[in-house]
């Protein structure tokens, strides 16, 4: 099981085997193959780095490896502030193993193999697991339905499934074999409380299996009568338990009054938390102030792996100074991709001459890292310390640098913050780019994968452009892509 994430994070590359750790960025951690032939010695990490360190040296990575692996090596960032070379938990961006972590990636796979062998609509299935984890109550009806959607619950059933010799009958009604169904929704002591419900749930009788019924009959139910089932279903299911193993008798008269309170009870809750919240004002993007420059960056992955970043530099009067546009084979995590745009973007700035920046990117996690540096063995954090050594270099006084690092405007959603300036309508015309609309075309690309190297080609061509040094603002694009130009003006 540790097999499948753990991962050499590489700090002075002394204590890491080229071809005996797992190292290089993959989808699972492997080795790499050792050539038949040698021109040089290249046992451990270190050797692939120039002599002090800071670097790989690309001449003895093209003779080593191939230009995939070559691109994955050229990937990583080297942090030497690490010191000795680490072990890392691939699979969580902290780089921490947890059981917890483990757990849930040792399950995926038997997770993914679940199935109920049920005859119902994939898509009607997938809508309906929609719905359920948006309905307006709290997280304990939700899983507990989830549950007994997917039939995990420990009834009579499911542990003789598993192995477990218990030849026992309901324990509510003693007359039949305890499945999921059964106890939660078809059993004789139960049948009052769907009676007394405030809903109608007839419908019940028609099927066998809670999800067949739910996906096929709760398409045409509100929210509130599936939020009220989900508490119900958790009212049964624990009355059958105080029953079983405390003996302790509850009414089925009771049950509904109780799910009419809890439901009471979370609508109060909902009410109140709804009165606390602050409407939070709508921010926009605005110009840096004079000495200022601002850089918005943005990246996304793409479904066939790797991904796509980009930036603009723009000056205190919102005119653009410069732009970048990367495609990257490795990694395809969007919030190392984010990181990875910001160091980018830092380069544009410094061959710009920039002195003052402040960065804008729309990932949390990333800005909290490069406030709040730690010695965690993770890419992530390799990244942001590589960034935050970067800016050293960039503006010598560290009140400057730390403000290169400003990125307060994070939200982690760009459909809740307006980031980038919109064109002006005498700016916006058929078949025109929109530079000002740059995060948005970046989202663009991970879905539109047949156009891709359309869009990169145009992308190119505007980044060699002498319109950039200019601040032209308006390029018209003709592309015998229809989609990418499509993309592109949307």
């Amino acid at each position: 099981m540790l097999r499948k994430g753990v991962r050499r994070v590489i700090g002075d590359g002394r204590a890491t085997g080229i071809w005996d750790d797992p190292w290089v960025p993959s989808e699972m951690p492997t080795t790499l193959t050792r050539p038949k032939f040698l021109t040089f010695t290249a046992e451990y990490v270190c050797d692939l780095l120039v002599e002090d360190g800071s670097r790989w040296d690309e001449d003895r990575l093209g003779v080593l490896f191939d230009e995939d692996i070559r691109q994955r090596i050229l990937s990583i960032p080297i942090d030497v502030d690490l010191g000795r070379d680490r072990w890392s938990w691939d699979l969580d961006r902290s780089g921490q193993y947890t059981v917890k972590m483990g757990y849930r990636n040792a399950m995926m796979e038997t997770w993914g193999q679940f199935s109920l062998g049920l005859d119902i609509d994939e898509e009607a299935t997938t809508r309906f697991w929609k719905r359920l984890w948006k309905l307006p109550i709290i997280s304990r009806y939700k899983v507990f339905l989830w549950r007994a959607c997917r039939g995990i619950l420990p009834t009579v059933e499911s542990l003789e499934e598993r192995g477990m010799d218990i030849d026992e009958l309901c324990i509510m009604c003693n007359n039949a074999h305890e499945d999921v169904f059964h106890a939660l929704i078809d059993c004789p002591e139960l049948q009052l409380m769907w009676v007394n419900a405030n809903f109608d749930y007839s419908s019940r009788l028609y099927h066998a299996n809670i999800l067949e019924w739910l996906v096929v009959e709760a398409g045409g139910w509100k929210d509130e009568q599936m939020a009220f089932l989900a508490v119900a279903v958790y009212h049964a299911w624990e009355r059958r338990n105080k029953k079983k193993f405390a003996n302790e008798i509850i009414k089925v008269e009771e049950l509904w009054p109780r799910v009419e309170r809890m439901m009471e009870e979370i609508q109060v809750a909902a009410f109140t938390d709804a009165r606390n919240v602050m409407e939070l004002p709508k921010v926009k993007w605005e110009k840096p102030e004079y000495p200022f420059m601002k850089l918005n960056v943005d990246a996304a992955g793409s479904k066939s792996g790797g991904g796509a970043m980009g930036g603009l530099l723009r000056n205190s009067t919102g005119c653009c100074d410069g732009v970048f546009t990367s495609c990257v084979r490795f990694p395809s995590d969007p919030i190392l991709l984010e990181a990875m745009s910001i160091k980018k973007g830092l380069e544009l700035a410094k061959l710009k001459n920039c002195t003052h920046v402040l960065v804008e990117c729309d990932s949390r996690l990333v800005v909290d890292m490069l406030h709040t540096p730690c010695d965690q063995a993770s890419s992530l954090n390799a990244i942001c310390k590589d960034i935050l050594r970067f800016t050293t270099t960039m503006i010598p006084e560290e009140s400057l640098s730390r403000k290169v690092c400003d990125m307060s405007k994070a939200s982690g959603d760009w459909t809740t913050i307006e980031a980038i300036k919109p064109p002006s309508p005498e700016d916006t015309f058929t078949g025109a780019v929109k530079v000002n609309g740059f995060a948005v075309l970046l989202r663009n690309w991970a879905k539109v994968s047949s156009s891709f190297a359309e869009i990169r080609g145009i992308l190119n061509a505007l980044h060699n452009h002498m319109a950039w040094s200019i601040n032209m603002r308006r390029i018209i694009i003709e592309s015998d892509s229809l989609q990418a130009t499509k993309t592109i003006t949307e």
